[in-house]
């Protein structure tokens, strides 16, 4: 399955300095709005048509029924590539305004939702034992159904960016630094404080625009299993004239359900602010990683831990 879509929205400053300037506004021998293209104005972010996306997937689902023994299974797989070269911004200029509005083509990566692998797998097993019985026996032991939503799924993408103006265009657009190293780390090699390679991102040299691309860090994904168990009871239907006839009844339903049911640890954030390093006099490290004290790369946050439920239906 694929699709290509243009037109777009992206914010663009069209008011961006001049190269020529950045490296005298950083100094700040240069006030930026005096060399604008429009002449004391600051920045003018444009939402403008002018992005393109282009998805391709790979989309498998699979279905399988086994009424002898009430069984149903169904499974669905998703491999997939979103590539675009805007932040799809349909409104609000000051979202996300690319970095560089004289070269947009840099924009280019994977899109903000991009997500390459999703899986999600789910089961109803109305148990037959004893279903059919009457009296206690069919009361008590049976009735029973477990029901399982089990996901895994890659995680978004992310983008990194420096805590402060650079590359001196005094933009609203995330200053990116410049990428020596491939930042992506083994499944092994992460850590708590480390998530990703955080040497492979250094300063660029002021008044310059970093070469990192955006997305190029995937987060954390998804590990998740959900479980229920639902007991059902055949009760007398309590009703009044026509519903009060012999053999009407209704269903009592306790629920017993479990959202990560295994409690595994499922991270959701991660510390991709990148502050430089700076020396004794406060003069910024070109070529250095960020400042380890910063926490960057540190995962800092994490979905609900395993939840439980317990509920009762009364369906008539």
């Amino acid at each position: 399955m694929g699709s290509h879509q243009i037109h777009l929205g992206r914010n663009r400053d069209i008011n961006q300095p001049a190269p020529e300037f950045q490296l005298p506004i950083f100094n700040g021998a240069v006030d930026a709005n005096t060399v604008r293209s429009f002449a004391g104005f600051s920045i003018i972010n444009l939402n403008e048509r002018a992005g393109t996306s282009r998805y391709n997937s790979l989309q498998i689902f699979a279905q399988h029924r086994v009424d002898r023994y009430g069984l149903q299974f169904q499974a669905a797989y998703t491999y997939s590539r979103d590539i675009v070269d805007a932040n799809n911004k349909d409104s609000e200029g000051h979202a996300n305004p690319i970095q560089d509005a004289y070269h947009p083509e840099l924009e280019r990566a994977v899109a903000d939702q991009n997500t390459p692998h999703s899986l999600s797998l789910n089961y109803i097993w109305d148990a037959p034992f004893f279903k059919n019985m009457s009296g206690w026996k069919g009361q008590a032991l049976g009735g029973w159904e477990f029901v399982g939503i089990t996901t895994f799924r890659s995680g978004l993408p992310l983008t990194i960016c420096e805590d402060r103006d650079i590359d001196g265009t005094r933009s609203e657009a995330c200053q990116r630094p410049n990428l020596i190293s491939n930042p992506r780390l083994d499944k092994g090699q992460r850590t708590l404080s480390r998530f990703f390679n955080t040497d492979a991102y250094v300063l660029q040299p002021p008044g310059t625009f970093g070469n990192a691309g955006r997305n190029m860090i995937t987060g954390p994904g998804i590990n998740n299993f959900d479980f229920s168990i639902f007991k059902n009871f055949q009760t007398p239907w309590f009703g009044h004239g026509t519903n009060s006839l012999a053999g009407e009844s209704a269903n009592l339903q306790f629920r017993a359900e479990y959202f990560n049911l295994f409690n595994h640890t499922q991270f959701s954030g991660v510390r991709t602010t990148f502050v430089p390093q700076t020396d004794a006099n406060g003069n910024l490290l070109v070529g250095q990683p960020a400042d380890p004290s910063s926490g960057f790369g540190v995962l800092t946050g994490a979905r609900a831990p395993r939840e439980i439920q317990f509920a009762m239906k009364f369906i008539f």
